[in-house]
């Protein structure tokens, strides 16, 4: 990465306005940090440490990071490591000249590794020469005073700012009902009264019956929710309804999606309105056996289409990834199974079956006894600071894999962005899955922290091909368990002893059953009406 010069701000009179001014301005999550180095600390290590305090890490905890390599290395590559995967800009350094030069040397180089600008405050004098004291070959400037130091890293490094989210487009909204609640996060945060225990064609009826206008005034549910129980259930499976037709309709932007190994491929007919399969006539010929009763009930218009369905689609990677997507911010599991009734019941408007376990209240996985929301990745967070180790947590919580499995994880099976993850599924209680890796979606909240633990791997001089996760794991899970514990998490039991049950996700599996009755033409004309009328307002 390319270095930006120092800039040094002189505050000989130890002015408490250019403190203030160091404080105001630090805010880890906008990519600025202000460190106050520990006086009479003279170590690297120390000054590591300052700067993982300075990241809101707990610095109590630096014991976790002692291992090859020695104390102080292992502690400077954490800091290296978070400060990139936290995205920090900016690195403000009160009291410089009390630091040792050592010190000096290593922010210095901290700014260099992560391409972020280093602003050092001398409470002193100017020293006669500033290259004894700046070490390195990089060139420096000296501000007039801090707010402008600020305005100029500013200019020098252009903060980091996350992609605008691209507007949801809400298509299969239940009939009645305005697109734009689903959206709302609040209204996706609500708590849930008990839900049906139905299966999709049913649930929302049901639903209806059992939380609306017909509850008794005497009931418990009545009277935590009045008769609002219904609406914030159907909020939920509506916005999983529209999940479902987006994820559907966008498929022509992924191309064609392949199935796992043994099954077929998802693509898009020619006019770009539904999904169909991409199978050979012979697999046309053998499909595997629907859900009994089902057949009966195909949503084909005619001998011609009933011909060629239905089709069994398999769990394909584009699939996975989506059904990762859908729950993964759940903040419980009665949240899961809305969604994923909701998105039952898009599927089925495009002519798919989206086919999950029965008894969908007592499976296992991610979402259901598997959860990793914005709240548990805070808390990782601001209580762990092995970087590891608190990857090892959330890839736990968000995948709902095996600890086994995911402790020999390689570092290469973690994408770029941190977005997704490969795990190799071992047998459980006699089941095999198909002998490619399970791909499993990263939230965007939760990836720093799995790209924080890759820079660490790195930085500790490991190989893409050694497992990135097993030391946060530990043996007999005992890093995991301390590590939840830290963090106030509860760690699920994934797979139920001695029931050989595999998560709900890895057992859902996809029918094409007809023709779509939702087309993308009434869809898009829907989406600008929509659009036309808030550009109104």
């Amino acid at each position: 990465m390319n270095g930006h010069p120092i800039m040094v701000v002189v505050d000989p009179s130890d002015d408490v306005a250019c403190v203030n001014t160091a404080w105001g301005a630090h805010d880890p999550a906008a990519g600025v940090i202000a460190v106050h180095p520990t006086p009479g600390a003279t170590g690297i290590g120390d000054i590591c440490l300052d700067v993982l305090a300075a990241l809101g890490k707990p610095i109590d905890q630096a014991a976790t990071l002692i291992g090859a390599g020695g104390r102080e290395k292992r502690i400077s590559h954490a800091a290296t490591a978070w400060t990139l995967a936290e995205r920090i800009w900016h690195i403000i350094v009160l009291r410089a000249h009390l630091l040792t030069r050592r010190q000096r040397a290593r922010l210095i180089e901290l700014g260099h590794d992560t391409d972020a600008v280093v602003t050092v405050v001398w409470h002193a004098a100017e020293p006669p020469e500033w290259a004894a004291e700046l070490p390195g070959n990089h060139g420096w400037k000296i501000m007039t005073g801090l707010p402008q130091a600020i305005v100029a890293a500013r200019f020098a490094r252009k903060p980091w700012r996350a992609a605008a989210a691209a507007r949801r487009v809400l298509h299969c909204t239940p009939a009645g009902q305005e697109p734009s609640p689903h959206a709302d996060g609040d209204a996706q945060k609500q708590a849930l009264p008990p839900l049906p225990t139905s299966d999709f064609p049913f649930f929302r009826a049901d639903a209806y019956r059992s939380l609306g206008p017909f509850m008794r005034d005497d009931d418990q549910v009545y009277a935590a929710f009045g008769f609002r129980g219904f609406e914030v259930v159907d909020a939920v499976y509506g916005y999983g309804m529209d999940m479902a037709c987006t994820w559907i309709l966008d498929q022509d932007e992924l191309g064609t999606v392949s199935a796992d190994a043994g099954s077929g491929g998802l693509a898009l007919d020619a006019d770009g309105l539904a999904v169909t399969p991409s199978l050979s006539r012979s697999a046309m010929e053998r499909p595997a056996a629907l859900p009994p009763g089902l057949a009966r009930h195909l949503p084909a218009t005619g001998p011609e289409q009933l011909e060629s369905f239905p089709h069994r689609v398999g769990s394909t990677r584009a699939l996975r990834l989506f059904l990762a997507d859908l729950v993964a911010d759940c903040p419980t599991r009665e949240h899961a199974i809305a969604r994923i009734r909701g998105a039952q019941a898009g599927f089925f408007l495009h002519g798919l079956l989206l086919a999950v376990p029965a008894l969908l209240d007592r499976a296992t996985g991610r979402g259901l006894m598997a959860r990793l929301d914005a709240d548990h990745v805070e808390r990782i967070r601001a209580r762990v600071v092995h970087p590891v180790h608190a990857a090892a947590l959330a890839a736990l919580l968000c995948t709902g894999a095996d600890p086994a499995d995911l402790a020999v994880v390689p570092a290469s099976a973690l994408d770029a962005e941190g977005a997704t993850i490969e795990v190799t599924q071992s047998p459980v209680q006699g089941f095999r899955l198909p002998g490619e890796s399970l791909t499993f979606g990263i939230p965007e909240y939760a990836r720093s922290l799995m790209i924080a633990a890759r820079h660490f791997h790195q930085l500790c001089g490991h190989d893409a091909s050694e497992p990135l996760l097993g030391p946060g794991i530990g043996r007999d899970n005992q890093h995991l368990i301390a590590v939840g514990r830290l963090a106030g998490v509860t760690i699920p039991a994934l797979v139920e002893e001695g029931s050989g049950q595999l998560p709900w996700d890895l057992r859902t599996v996809c029918w094409r059953i007809g023709e779509a009755l939702h087309r993308r033409e009434a869809a898009l004309a829907r989406w600008s009406s929509q659009a036309g009328k808030d550009d109104d307002v």
